[in-house]
């Protein structure tokens, strides 16, 4: 079976749970252009009979409230590694409720995450289906859904 459309709802609602669930912490629909400079980007892949990839970028300092809520630590000791493993976590948890919702024939990549001045992450051969700009307390994140292009 393979759903082919994935409402901005069920994104959301993905991240809203994933993100009280691990980390305790509230996430909302922002409504503010989607477009973040941000310095941690996570990605996992889904191959199968649907094949794309979700991404999620955050700020540093939303990357590190997230690492010291996860991996309950002080904000002022996470290290860049912890920020980029609870990066890893957060998207692979996105994905895995995301999954099942766009075809029960996929499998999911192990994560990526990219860190640095730059870290937007381009999955080639990919197009947006969805990207919600959300916020956690006045921090904001993006996470987009991206679909292989059928060309």
């Amino acid at each position: 079976m393979t759903h082919l459309e994935l409402e901005a709802e069920q994104l959301v609602e993905a991240v809203r749970s994933v993100w009280m669930t691990t980390l305790g912490l509230d996430v909302a629909d922002s409504g503010d252009d989607p477009a973040l400079d941000a310095p941690f980007t996570g990605s996992v892949g889904i191959s199968g009979r649907w094949q794309g990839a979700i991404t999620m970028q955050l700020p540093s300092g939303l990357a590190r409230r997230a690492a010291a809520a996860m991996f309950m630590i002080d904000e002022e000791t996470t290290t860049s590694d912890e920020m980029q493993d609870a990066l890893g976590e957060l998207v692979n948890q996105v994905a895995g409720i995301v999954r099942p919702l766009v075809s029960d024939q996929c499998v999911l990549s192990l994560p990526t995450v990219a860190s640095g001045d730059d870290s937007n992450v381009r999955v080639l051969g990919t197009k947006t289906l969805l990207q919600v700009p959300l916020a956690c307390g006045d921090e904001p994140l993006v996470v987009t859904l991206l679909r292989k292009n059928d060309d």
